[in-house]
């Protein structure tokens, strides 16, 4: 099992203060992009890859507008993978699709076993005293609105470290965060994290 450099209560109180407008801006917003821009006969016929590939490339347009400018926050792209650097503590890939058991799916490339390991490799040097974190999504495909984002921490062998979910903000307020989830050891196999794409 792998270490991670960051707890779950310093996750918590660096991704406080950007829920609203990274993590709902982007996901929920390119949920709604995705609903509008295509009818429901030309949803129907996109496959799971499809579709997870349209969430990721307007997540992705979505936050390059909307951290344009913020402090401590930035986006890094490297072999075509999008990710966020947060307050210079947390790597985070965004948005992935999670399993029924908050696991994304993840094929053993070198630079995919860096970021689950918390590890800097050669072929992935971002890591240096950071988490990585996976920020991903549970949805039904039919209601943007019911799309929940939950922020996960892998341990490097197919189970989380922990997990929260981000909550949208009430009226003009801020985003929230969920009550602590924070897991012990699980039963869970190395298989579950391929439960469903994206």
């Amino acid at each position: 099992m792998a270490y991670p450099n960051h707890n779950e209560a310093q996750a918590r109180t660096a991704f406080q203060a950007h829920v609203e407008a990274i993590f709902f801006n982007a996901i929920r917003g390119a949920h709604q992009d995705y609903q509008s821009g295509y009818s429901p006969q030309q949803r129907l016929i996109h496959s799971k890859r499809t579709r997870a590939t349209i969430l990721y490339d307007h997540a992705r347009a979505r936050l390059d507008v909307g951290l344009a400018g913020v402090s401590g926050v930035h986006v890094l792209t490297y072999r075509g993978l999008t990710m966020v650097i947060l307050d210079d503590q947390f790597l985070i890939k965004i948005p992935k699709k999670l399993s029924r058991r908050f696991l994304s799916r993840t094929y053993p490339t070198e630079q995919t076993l860096a970021f689950m390991t918390h590890t800097s490799q050669e072929s992935f040097p971002f890591l240096h005293n950071r988490t990585s974190v996976i920020v991903g999504y549970l949805s039904n495909d039919i209601d943007a609105e019911a799309v929940e984002i939950w922020a996960t921490c892998p341990d490097g062998s197919g189970r989380n470290h922990w997990k929260f979910q981000l909550q949208p903000a009430a009226g003009h307020g801020v985003g929230t965060i969920g009550p602590s989830t924070s897991l012990p050891p699980s039963p869970f196999s190395d298989a579950d994290a391929n439960e469903q794409g994206g």
